[in-house]
């Protein structure tokens, strides 16, 4: 018969020893456990997970176009489509050719080439009746005029007119507008000098009247107190009545008398009158005349 010997005291100690450390190893893992991640199944059959940290997608930058795929790539369409967009060109080059000369008129001189130009307008003119209001034409080949012209079975009237040219050659008329609109009145003789130009008003058989034209335009002065919108609306009057933002600086001589024979011409910056065999001198830069004042009443045109 055996008999089991009692355990020493070292094996006793050694055996709490070990038991401590267990104990010490299982509390620390409940200190610093993880948080449960898992499901319900994972619990029950112990499987453990780690929390998956979330981490943001990388953003995908798109491959930028090289600059020379993309000038290739439209030089390939370029080319495919160049018969096309010779054809376009093409068409729009005689377009605007035919619109700029399709009404053109051309003769001997530049007088002419409008009075012809007019004509198709329905206004008649000699061309010793037009009178340039500058000596070339601007860069735009834009050069202003005044003509003495009429319509069939009206009298003369004084119009204003734009007149695009090349050399000889009046293009287009633009802004052409009637500056007098006189009903009774017939404007037949037009003559200039320098800035100014002059005309004759007949009524009837008899002349009544010569104007004198500041082709610079109105003066200053009449507008100059005006506020700034009263200016606006002025030059938008003066546009439509004148054909120019600026109009005409307008000074009227009117006869004490009628006058049954009258000729006007312009000469050496003035302009110079036969009325009945009366001499008549005016300088347009002063407000008398040099002589024959006795003969008529001078009348400035003012605004309203």
């Amino acid at each position: 018969m055996q008999h089991r010997s009692a355990p020493s005291a070292a094996s006793r100690d050694a055996s709490s020893t070990i038991e401590a450390a267990a104990e010490n190893v299982d509390a620390s893992n409940l200190t610093h456990a993880e948080p449960w991640s898992g499901s319900a199944e994972d619990a029950h059959s112990g499987v453990k997970k780690r929390p998956v940290p979330d981490v943001e997608p990388e953003a995908v930058e798109a491959p930028a176009a090289e600059p020379r795929q993309i000038r290739a790539e439209l030089g390939l369409a370029l080319a495919q489509r160049w018969r096309l967009i010779g054809v376009l060109l093409g068409v729009v080059a005689c377009f605007g050719a035919y619109r700029a000369f399709a009404g053109a008129s051309r003769a001997r001189t530049v007088e002419r080439s409008l009075v012809h130009y007019l004509k198709g307008r329905g206004l008649e003119a000699e061309p010793t009746q037009v009178v340039w209001l500058s000596s070339e034409a601007n860069w735009l080949g834009v050069r202003p005029a005044l003509i003495s012209a009429r319509r069939k079975d009206e009298l003369h009237d004084i119009y204003y007119a734009d007149a695009r040219i090349s050399g000889q050659t009046v293009v287009d008329v633009y802004a052409l507008t009637n500056t007098t609109r006189t009903s009774s009145a017939d404007e037949d003789v037009l003559v200039a000098v320098r800035d100014h130009a002059a005309y004759s008003s007949r009524v009837g058989s008899t002349y009544n009247a010569l104007v004198v034209v500041d082709m610079r335009g109105e003066p200053s002065a009449l507008t100059q107190h005006w506020p700034w919108y009263a200016k606006l609306q002025n030059a938008i009057t003066n546009l439509q009545d004148s054909g120019r933002m600026r109009a005409f600086g307008v000074r009227r001589y009117n006869f004490a008398a009628p006058v049954g024979t009258l000729t006007l011409s312009a000469d050496d910056g003035r302009f110079q009158a036969l009325a009945d065999g009366e001499a008549l001198l005016i300088d347009p830069n002063l407000d008398k005349p040099l002589a024959g004042d006795e003969f008529v009443e001078v009348q400035e045109e003012a605004q309203a």
